[in-house]
């Protein structure tokens, strides 16, 4: 099961797609040159629950740096958004946040 979250609002797949028909995965070769050329970005992020502690924790293999913990799946949520449009931020070295859509799975 996943859910597409783009800035604070659930979307499907399919309507991502109908959005924007130039998706490109982060963390792929040549990502940044995707995005300055105007695709949209997409993230990929794993979240877990973790049973010694409870905490929901979320990793991405795509986006370098993404590790997120919280007690609850609604607070984690806001973390991604925010350490994503920040890492974005970081990476570009810019202060606008390009376009990203992040891809939230659950195991």
């Amino acid at each position: 099961m996943h859910a597409l979250v783009g800035g604070n609002f659930v979307v499907t797949e399919a309507e991502v797609m109908r959005m924007s028909k130039k998706v490109y995965t982060a963390g792929r070769l040549f990502w940044k040159s995707f995005s300055r050329k105007g695709y949209t970005l997409r993230i990929r992020v794993d979240i877990h629950q973790d049973e010694d502690t409870a905490l929901f924790v979320a990793a991405s293999r795509d986006l370098r740096g993404l590790v997120c913990e919280s007690e609850s799946l609604e607070s984690l949520t806001e973390l991604i958004e925010l350490s994503v449009g920040s890492l974005l931020r970081s990476v570009f070295r810019t202060y606008t946040t390009p376009p990203y859509i992040t891809e939230l799975r659950y195991s």
